[in-house]
């Protein structure tokens, strides 16, 4: 990050911001994480590249969704208010995606749009978004988004009670 922020390469020091950014996101240190996309997103707005803007979008969501009520202290957001931050973010980026016809990115996302319909206990939107994204990721062979989204299709069968179908969600993600 710091040779490229010498060099004054834009596109390299965003690239490294998200990095950074994934890194801190990985190691559940959502403020650095956030601080980190939040540079990276003001880069690509100024440069225009619109998707590696859309993929931070998408990361800065699933920050908010993963924080805890701790992290949004410390973030001076309220507890209530990070799902709505992370589909204000996850739809943004959406936007972007389909704009470009992205697929791959598209169905990333749906399955994590779901997946934060699920954690609110809005199972239909869940199975909607996260049935969306499925479809796509099988049509595209893309396996390892299509077992992401299996196992948020498990989880939201499972809590609404339909036992059957979240067995065969959870098989088809476990396989």
């Amino acid at each position: 990050l710091k040779i490229r922020e010498e060099i004054g390469v834009k596109q390299g020091i965003a690239n490294a911001l998200a990095n950074m950014g994934s890194i801190y996101f990985y190691l559940s240190d959502y403020s650095k994480a956030l601080e980190y996309q939040l540079r990276c997103l003001k880069i690509c707005k100024e440069t225009g590249n619109i998707l590696v803007m859309a993929q931070t979008l998408g990361n800065i969501g699933n920050i908010y969704e993963n924080l805890s009520d701790s992290d949004c202290v410390k973030l001076s957001i309220a507890p209530a208010a990070k799902y709505p931050k992370a589909l204000e973010y996850q739809f943004q980026a959406l936007k972007i995606e389909e704009a470009l016809e992205a697929k791959q990115n598209i169905a990333i996302t749906l399955g994590n749009i779901g997946n934060i319909y699920r954690e609110q206990k809005k199972y239909s939107l869940a199975l909607e978004y996260s049935g969306k994204g499925q479809q796509l990721a099988m049509e595209l062979g893309n396996l390892d988004n299509e077992k992401s989204i299996q196992r948020i299709l498990y989880a939201t069968f499972k809590a609404i009670g339909n036992n059957a179908k979240a067995l065969e969600h959870y098989e088809r993600y476990i396989l």
